[in-house]
């Protein structure tokens, strides 16, 4: 895991939380993990939701995003702006800032 430049990956141990950790690592990108604590309601929480509005993970700090399949263009787009390599040219229509 990189310092400097990069995301925060708000996770837990699910599926879908091990997509995102597996994609960030495939695509070296600079992060850091906030870990969610599922069975308390974390992503429930009003912090989480202003990251996330629906409340789900995986999520970066960085960006909102609505779905699971976002999230993974997400983090091909940071990976872009990160390495400037691109690495799917349509995934901006996927994520906002």
């Amino acid at each position: 895991m990189a310092t400097g430049k990069g995301i925060t990956l708000y996770t837990s141990g699910t599926p879908n939380g091990w997509k995102a950790s597996i994609l960030v690592e495939e695509l070296q990108i600079p992060y850091k993990v906030h870990a969610i604590s599922l069975s308390k309601n974390e992503q429930k929480e009003e912090w989480f939701l202003k990251i996330n509005p629906n409340g789900r993970i995986p999520a970066i700090g960085e960006l909102l995003m609505m779905e699971n399949s976002a999230s993974m263009s997400c983090i091909l787009i940071v990976g872009w702006v990160l390495t400037d390599t691109l690495l799917y040219e349509h995934a901006s229509t996927h994520c906002t800032r």
